[in-house]
């Protein structure tokens, strides 16, 4: 591995993730590991080209690409091969040089896979179906690629395909048109929307592909278009309403959980844009509820046994209950949201569901349960001790982002200490403050205006306050 790569990698400012960009063979037996690092390597510490070890940590509970022991298809079954497929996310949390071996060991961890697709997305009765919806998830997976890259992957797919390469042209003309929206050329990516949908009108009574899905998205991403970058309010609600009508009769051709809980999703998407053009309405608010709640659902169904995607699920529920006064309601699903979140192994996505979940729950507490302070400081600890954790798992791996895990930190001891004072339990809150006076002078930084919350002239007066308290 280049030294440069490795130093991208080194200290507290490098590189916090990595993704294998391809098939990754590795071992569960260190004397295989020894056989191929061979002998002390005659690399220097400034060679260009260094050894390098990688120790992955797994967590079999969590959701990833597939990987698994694979010795047993192995010419090397002695070997233990352990095979990881590409696309993996892992954390990098140490490297070390070691000046004997002259080797680094780079410690890497498996994280929780967000962007991987559930299994039960790809569940079709023929083949055509599935081609159609792995094509056209290749819009989203090359967004980051170049368009050239991108191309030569739907020409690859019209060579193998021949009898659909019409409907795969459509598809490919619509990820012509998002690269050339990046590029502000409106005119060519309109042109290219119009092509697509001349192809899949060419579609309409074809049962197999109900194409009404892949219409009412381009009429989307034109209203998309002619609302935020072209500035023509006008056509984009026509377009608005165009896709929502092409939505409305793919949902009736639908036949899983999945499409019908899609669909909902966007008909509640569309409405809520279209309502940025025309202004509130009450009875439009109601139909956004009412596509939520179905899209919730059949989330709930096709989610049941991906715990972490029905905890996403439950907070969205949470967050709808609350926004209709269904306050009791929000509660219940806001803590099974967070009892989900807080079996799962630590990681800093889950750090932030759990501390949104509990500011979420804390308010409703405040506002519509008469500050129900018992409830409110069960909750505030829990969110402080995942704080804790935070801070010192930065601490131990990103020190760059120190500073800012001192300020939530230091926060969270404030809110604290404040809901002990409003119960009077004193001490307790000059304990906690006291936390936030020894953090402050660790961290200089935090004093800043941006931080009023724990300056060290309020921090002084709450002191006072719980002086004259006390006399």
């Amino acid at each position: 591995m280049s030294l440069k790569e490795i130093q991208q990698l080194e200290g507290n400012n490098g590189t916090p993730w990595i993704i294998n960009n391809s098939f990754l063979s590795t071992t569960l037996k260190s004397e295989v590991v020894d056989m191929f690092l061979g002998l002390p390597s005659s690399t220097q510490s400034d060679d260009e080209l260094q050894t390098v070890l990688f120790e992955i940590e797994v967590n079999t509970e969590i959701k990833s690409r597939p990987y698994g022991d694979v010795s047993q298809l192995s010419q090397f079954q002695t070997e233990n091969e352990f095979l990881f497929t590409f696309g993996n996310r892992f954390e990098k949390t140490n490297v070390l040089y070691d000046e004997t071996k002259q080797i680094y060991t780079i410690h890497l961890k498996l994280n929780y896979d967000y962007y991987m697709q559930n299994d039960n997305e790809f569940v079709f009765d023929n083949q055509r179906k599935m081609l159609k919806r792995c094509t056209s998830l290749l819009q989203n997976v090359t967004k980051d690629a170049s368009i050239e890259n991108a191309n030569m992957i739907f020409e690859e797919l019209i060579i193998r395909f021949p009898s659909e390469q019409e409907w795969i042209l459509a598809l490919q003309k619509c990820r012509l048109a998002s690269e050339h929206i990046k590029e502000k050329d409106y005119t060519k990516a309109l042109s290219n929307y119009d092509e697509a949908l001349s192809i899949w009108h060419k579609f309409i009574n074809d049962e197999e592909l109900n194409c009404f899905i892949d219409i009412g998205l381009v009429h989307q991403n034109l209203a998309l278009c002619y609302q935020y970058d072209i500035k023509d309010h006008n056509l984009a609600e026509k377009e608005y309403l165009e896709a929502i009508q092409y939505f409305k009769i793919a949902m009736k051709k639908v036949t899983t959980d999945y499409e019908r809980m899609k669909i909902y999703e966007k008909l509640s998407y569309l409405e809520k844009h279209r309502m940025q053009l025309t202004g509130y309405d009450p009875t439009n608010m109601e139909m956004i509820h009412r596509y939520e709640e179905l899209s919730i659902a059949n989330m709930l169904q096709y989610y049941d046994d991906d715990k972490v995607q029905l905890g996403h699920t439950l907070q969205q529920l949470a967050k709808l209950r609350r926004i209709q006064h269904e306050y009791d309601e929000s509660i219940v699903n806001y803590e099974s949201a967070l009892n989900i979140f807080l079996q799962q192994p630590f990681e800093f996505e889950f750090y932030l569901h759990i501390c949104s979940i509990i500011n979420e729950m804390v308010e409703i507490y405040i506002e519509q349960k008469n500050c129900d302070y018992s409830s409110i400081i069960k909750y505030e600890l829990i969110k402080h001790e995942f704080i804790l954790k935070h801070f010192i798992y930065v601490e131990i791996f990103h020190k760059n982002m120190r500073c800012i895990s001192q300020y939530d930190l230091a926060k969270s001891h404030i809110e604290l200490a404040d809901k002990y004072i409003a119960i009077r339990q004193l001490a307790t809150a000059r304990m906690h403050l006291k936390m936030v006076l020894a953090i402050y002078h660790e961290c200089s930084d935090i004093n800043v205006k941006d931080y009023e919350d724990i300056k060290h002239s309020q921090l002084q007066e709450k002191f006072a306050d719980l002086a004259v308290e006390k006399h």
